[in-house]
């Protein structure tokens, strides 16, 4: 069954790890609609992305989300997603549930009240699948810019933190 996107008025999502990436929509929208997703690049002040989530189908940690008062988590955001969109997407990100409320800053300075998944756990980061990474890393890539950098400088971060661990 194919979802569709709506162009009316919906709430958005804020996206930092594979879901930048749109192979990871193409199980939720279709192959056709998931190219036509729009993700603009924007930024949430006060949280970091911290390689906690736990999701033992991908191998290994996946993204989530923790608080910093002096941090900017560069993603991005989609809006117009149905609401069977949305269910299929709650269905996926369970272990990310409930959503939360963020306020969002588009990279054009236009502030968005969006949903995000993230994990209620804590703990130390743990080493990703380095297929979730690399589609982590294409994701933010299409985005550019600061999205790119970001995630790039995070995934430096994560590999120095993992190696001194060893």
């Amino acid at each position: 069954m194919r979802m569709k996107l709506t162009r009316g008025r919906s709430s958005a999502l804020f996206v930092y790890g594979s879901l930048m990436h749109r192979k990871y929509w193409r199980g939720i929208v279709g192959a056709k609609e998931a190219g036509e997703i729009r993700i603009i690049p924007s930024r949430l002040g006060g949280w970091r992305r911290w390689w906690n989530g736990v999701r033992p189908s991908y191998g290994g940690a996946v993204l989530n989300m923790k608080r910093d008062p002096a941090a900017r988590l560069w993603g991005g955001l989609v809006r117009g997603l149905s609401a069977e969109t949305w269910a299929r997407l709650d269905e996926q990100e369970r272990s990310h549930l409930p959503r939360a409320r963020v306020m969002v800053v588009t990279e054009r300075g236009q502030r968005v009240w969006a949903y995000c998944y993230r994990q209620r756990v804590r703990g130390p980061e743990r080493k990703p699948a380095s297929g979730y990474v690399a589609a982590v890393r294409a994701g933010a890539k299409a985005l550019g810019g600061a999205v790119s950098r970001d995630v790039e400088a995070d995934v430096v971060r994560l590999q120095r933190r993992l190696q001194h661990k060893s």
